[in-house]
C-alpha cells in the first residue's frame, strides 16, 4: 500500500525491458494464432474447390449422357421417318 506517494519496499516493481519482453511474448503468440488461422482459412478454401470442382465433373459428364441420349432419339426419329417414306412409295 503507498504512502504519502511512495512505494513500500515489499511491493514489486515491474521493470520496462520485463514488459516489452512479455508483450512481445504475446505479440508472438498473436502472430502465431493467426498464421493458424489462415492456414485453417487456405484449407477450407481448398475443400470447397475440389467439392466444386468434383460437382462440375460430373454435371459434364450428366450432360454428355443426355446429349448422347438426345442423339439416339434423333437417330431414331430419322430412321422411323425413312421408314415411313419408304412405306409410302
Amino acid at each position: 500500500m503507498k504512502k504519502n506517494g511512495q512505494s513500500p519496499s515489499n511491493e514489486p516493481t515491474i521493470k520496462p525491458e520485463y514488459v516489452t519482453e512479455k508483450l512481445d511474448i504475446l505479440g508472438g503468440a498473436f502472430s502465431t494464432i493467426g498464421d493458424f488461422l489462415s492456414t485453417i482459412a487456405t484449407i477450407l478454401a481448398l475443400d470447397e474447390l475440389i467439392i466444386a470442382d468434383k460437382e462440375a465433373q460430373q454435371n459434364s459428364a450428366n450432360q454428355e449422357e443426355r446429349l448422347m441420349n438426345m442423339q439416339k432419339e434423333i437417330d431414331d426419329l430419322k430412321q422411323e421417318l425413312r421408314n415411313l417414306k419408304n412405306a409410302r412409295l
